[in-house]
């Protein structure tokens, strides 16, 4: 089955104009890196098996080595990824990230599409075994290096609109497996995964009297139900409250807010937001290269060690409130004072008032005043009294 080859093209160029700005993929204007990082330690097992792909590129008319690789975590997990963008080489340090600035975030790219490599995701090599994998494609002589080959094979169908060069391509257990592979793949589940953990915003400030205190914070995260700890470090006596003021004692799980509430009697202080836990890295969530290169994305499930923070400030002055939280990064500015008020004008995109006119019909208004007063004047001075 073969990639209609404009989709692909205009999929390849909406990608490169995507990274061309800053020459380089990754955090670009991103104020601070979420999930988790490690290092790519390279090829699994057995999985260097050469395998020749063509596609509507010409440079992705390639025999390479193919298969999973494995990321090692900066907590000691090691998770298994393959590669999703096909003209970029592997670097080492990749940091987890969000579908957005990514082929996966593109609108033109079919929901279908998506899903299916989720599914392969799911359903290859070495998320199933390479007997379950046997069974399920009727291939005997399957080994795992095919088996990966193929997988990697398949998933760049889906993401690059790569296929495997059957003019070259001898290995024939390769090429049945990435028939059945793409044949086979189900368009369930096209949404990206959520990230291991993060508590956002970053930072907030406020005041001390800000109720029920200086949030709110949210919690997002993959883990399922309460399994993430929260406690808040810092100025002594600071608390980690709901919205209703109550303290939080118990462990937080995804979408939960909280706020931080300073201790009574203190003037300005900071405290900062500490979470923790486990959680899982899920099948299709990505990771960026720190350094330009290719995006790898996660295979099968692990759970891992997550933890992340996030931090309160306050002074004892009152701070205006703003919609939706207590402050930004910075302490809120006092209020100027507010003008007399005019007539009210229509938002039109302008500043609403146009000098010269309204300086134009002053004059107006100031002669015919002088005008109307002269013939009042007049009319006084030549009127006869009454007899």
């Amino acid at each position: 089955m073969f990639r209609v080859p404009g989709r692909s093209v205009a999929r390849l160029s909406a990608w490169t104009a995507a990274i061309g700005v800053t020459g380089a993929i990754g955090f670009a204007g991103t104020a601070r890196a979420d999930g988790v990082s490690g290092t790519l330690e390279g090829f699994g097992a057995d999985q260097t098996t050469l395998v020749s792909v063509k596609g509507p590129d010409p440079r992705m008319n390639r025999t390479l080595p193919m298969g999973y690789m494995n990321l090692r975590l900066d907590g000691g997990e090691v998770i298994k990824v393959y590669c999703v963008d096909l003209l970029h080489d592997v670097t080492d340090r990749y940091q987890e990230s969000s579908w957005e600035g990514t082929w996966l975030a593109d609108k033109d790219v079919p929901a279908v599409d998506k899903a299916k490599l989720k599914w392969i995701l799911g359903n290859s090599f070495p998320t199933k075994t390479l007997q379950q994998l046997k069974d399920a494609s009727g291939i005997a002589g399957l080994d795992a290096g095919e088996a990966g080959g193929a997988t990697q094979a398949a998933i760049w169908h889906f993401s690059d609109g790569a296929e495997i060069d059957n003019a070259k391509e001898k290995n024939e257990d390769v090429k049945k497996l990435y028939d059945y592979l793409i044949r086979t793949a189900k368009p369930d589940d096209g949404s990206e995964p959520k990230i291991s953990l993060t508590i956002t915003p970053e930072r907030l400030t406020g005041s001390r009297a800000d109720k029920p205190g200086i949030g709110p914070f949210t919690v997002t995260t993959s883990a399922t139900g309460k399994a993430i700890s929260a406690a808040p470090t810092g100025t002594s006596g600071t608390r980690l409250v709901d919205k209703d003021g109550a303290t939080v004692t118990g462990r937080l799980g995804d979408g939960d807010r909280v706020w931080i509430a300073p201790p009574e009697g203190t003037e300005a202080g900071e405290a900062t937001l500490e979470v923790s836990g486990k959680a899982s890295v899920e099948a299709g969530r990505v990771f960026k290269g720190l350094k330009p290169g290719q995006l790898v994305i996660a295979v099968g499930q692990r759970d891992i060690k997550v933890e992340d923070s996030a931090r309160a400030g306050w002074t004892a002055k009152q701070t205006p409130p703003t919609p939706g939280g207590t402050t930004g990064d910075t302490a809120i500015p006092p209020t100027p004072p507010t003008p007399a008020k005019g007539p009210e004008l229509a938002e039109t995109g302008g500043s609403g008032v146009d000098t010269p006119a309204v300086l134009a019909g002053g004059a107006v208004l100031v002669g015919l005043g002088a005008v109307l007063t002269h013939r009042a004047v007049r009319r006084r001075a030549t009127k006869t009294p009454a007899s």
